[in-house]
């Protein structure tokens, strides 16, 4: 029997007024994609740290595209990680660029329920785990804005079902066909996701046995793109290395530690500082306990195991990958909901009430949904205060400085400020004092070799060592802190007040001052 298609008794009936429990998925669903939207629907900037920088990779990448293009930078139009800027570029000709990322992010959470629901659907699994598994989009790879990853899911989930689920079915040439487009896709959107297709098309391959014809259609297809990457990940890693970012891997939590809830929660979740995010993951722990509980005499059977086995593959990466490696941050962490999703989708339904299910899946997404869009505009009005009378009074194509001395927030996880001030550059073109050109794996790359700097690098992550003289090599800087602080900042003959409201203010660069050394070294 289908797990999505259990036998409702005589009382359940009544319950649910025979509804078909296909009739109830698409109830879950619609009322899933509902509420999701409520965050996205009751803010101007959605608080994703690094939107705002691949916001102005759009900007750099029209302005390059225009009569006069700046200096210093290429576009890469085919490369790993460049697919979800062609969607930003097709937005950024409709919709203004605010609006842009808010409808990317927005998008990118659709289509990881979608994708969620399509798992369910393809493998016949239950619905209200999947509506229970939708509650993990909201995690720290959407507050830290890793869009070029977030895509990445919603096409494994393609990848998934319409490669790994068929093996063993008689091969096809087709079949090579579609794997050399997917597997295009997944290169175009993420490099790693790639690696991850591939590792689980291996995994099933050999749980099934599959034949050496269906093994060499697999090949056919994965090859080509395999060797690019292949080409191209090297190549990463050694400009990177050139332009001194830490390419080293780095185990900052041992396996062991990982095994504490704390930092389970904080990669299941990890957007905001709210009883939520524990109130989840108990719900989580729950429903697994029930499955396996109510479902104990037969639950082999009751299992799926590919999605069990895709499910071990990531916490695999989850508890022994390195937690940062080729600068890329959150290596290991950031597969944990995807991990879950797949351990959600493999069990077995609880043997209880469809009501009940239903119910219980749907309570979590809606508690989650309005906990989090009130976080989030509480975030805007209070944390991200002045940041649209800054950007408003901003002159076009200006050398802007961003400095953020807050750095954490009291609603949510992370740096949810240390990439806002590129809002500047998308707003109003010019140049920042950090842009993600530089990382190389953007559609926006800077030239190589680079200038020495005439400032102070790394600032986007420690304010504290700008010097007088950075600011004579910029026109604007865009600063967040306290109104202690700001206080003090007015009263510096480099720096000339634009405006004085809000968490989030401009100023005027004053150039001539004879002033050096470090600032706050000074001030002390």
């Amino acid at each position: 029997m289908e797990p999505n298609q259990e036998i409702i008794t005589t009382p359940q009936k009544s319950q649910m007024q025979e509804i078909s429990p296909r009739s109830i998925g698409i109830i879950l669903f619609c009322i899933t994609i509902i509420f999701v939207c409520i965050p996205f629907l009751m803010v101007t900037f959605v608080p994703a740290t690094d939107l705002p920088q691949h916001l102005a990779q759009i900007r750099l990448f029209y302005d390059l595209l225009s009569n006069s293009p700046p200096e210093g930078l290429t576009i890469t139009f085919f490369n790993a990680n460049v697919l979800v800027y062609w969607i930003l570029a097709l937005l950024w000709l409709i919709f203004p660029p605010i609006l842009t990322g808010k409808l990317m992010m927005l998008g990118l959470v659709l289509s990881w329920i979608l994708a969620i629901y399509l798992l369910a659907w393809k493998t016949q699994r239950s619905f209200a785990s999947a509506t229970l598994a939708a509650t993990l989009v909201f995690n720290a790879n959407l507050y830290w804005g890793f869009i070029n990853f977030l895509i990445g899911f919603p096409l494994f989930a393609l990848w998934y079902v319409f490669v790994v689920h068929p093996v063993g079915k008689e091969a096809k040439w087709k079949h090579s066909i579609l794997i050399v487009l997917l597997t295009v896709l997944l290169f175009l959107a993420h490099a790693l996701w790639l690696a991850v297709s591939i590792a689980t098309l291996a995994i099933v391959d050999v749980r099934r046995r599959i034949s050496w014809r269906t093994f060499w259609m697999q090949c056919a297809g994965i090859a080509p793109i395999l060797f690019l990457a292949a080409i191209w990940f090297p190549s990463l890693s050694s400009t990177r290395a050139q332009l001194h970012f830490d390419t080293a891997p780095h185990w900052l939590v041992s396996p062991l530690e990982r095994l504490h809830p704390q930092w389970i929660v904080n990669s299941l979740y990890g957007g905001l500082h709210n009883p939520i995010e524990w109130i989840l993951f108990i719900a989580l722990c729950g429903w697994i306990l029930v499955s396996i509980y109510t479902n104990r005499k037969n639950l082999k059977e009751g299992l799926e195991w590919d999605l069990l086995a895709t499910g071990a593959l990531f916490l695999c990466i989850v508890y022994f990958a390195p937690e940062k490696y080729v600068n890329t941050i959150y290596f290991a962490s950031r597969w944990y909901p995807v991990a879950m999703i797949f351990i959600l989708l493999s069990l077995p339904q609880p043997k209880i009430s469809l009501l009940y299910q239903s119910a219980f899946a749907i309570l979590m997404i809606v508690i989650l949904s309005v906990v989090t869009g009130f976080s989030w505009k509480l975030f805007e009005r209070e944390e991200n205060s002045g940041l649209q009378e800054a950007l408003d009074k901003l002159p076009q194509n200006v050398r802007v400085l961003g400095l953020d001395f807050v750095q954490e927030s009291q609603i949510l996880c992370g740096r949810p400020f240390m990439q806002t001030f590129a809002y500047a550059q998308a707003l109003r073109g010019g140049e920042l004092n950090f842009s993600f050109a530089l990382h190389q794996s953007g559609i926006v790359s800077t030239k190589l070799p680079l200038e020495t700097p005439t400032y102070t690098s790394g600032l986007e992550w420690f304010p504290e060592w700008v010097h007088y003289e950075d600011f004579a090599s910029f026109d604007y800087t865009l600063i967040n802190a306290n109104d202690d602080l700001h206080a003090i900042l007015e009263q510096l003959p480099v720096l000339k007040p634009v405006t004085k409201a809000g968490r989030w203010r401009l100023y005027k660069c004053q150039k001539g001052t004879g002033l050096q050394g470090a600032v706050f070294k000074l001030m002390n």
